[in-house]
């Protein structure tokens, strides 16, 4: 039987997680694809969920996209690092109150 994750992989994500940290490279190729493309995708993925009547999946979809692109395209700027900063903050706070009211509405429906 084998465990939920090996020892390699639960390494490789505590590396994932640990470079969120700091700001990524300042590759003006990386920076708009990772930090304007994707978010852009993700939030016409959020703004279709949303029309279809999940606003908590639209919402939780729309955070990983602000995260992203506070994450990819703010941070690793000189004088606009802080904007990243607090980007990254929103996105995580909505990210956490988006779980818990899933949880809260899955327990109270019981």
């Amino acid at each position: 039987m084998r465990l939920m994750w090996t020892d390699s992989e639960r390494e490789n994500l505590f590396r994932a997680i640990d470079s969120l940290e700091g700001s990524p490279d300042a590759n003006p190729a990386t920076r708009w694809v990772y930090g304007v493309v994707l978010p852009a995708l993700a939030l016409v993925l959020s703004a279709s969920v949303f029309t279809r009547g999940t606003w908590g999946a639209a919402s939780l979809v729309a955070a990983f996209a602000l995260l992203a692109h506070s994450h990819w395209f703010w941070s690793p700027s000189e004088n606009w690092y802080g904007v990243g900063y607090v980007g990254k903050v929103v996105a995580l706070l909505v990210i956490v109150v988006t779980i818990f009211s899933f949880l809260w509405l899955f327990f109270m429906r019981w």
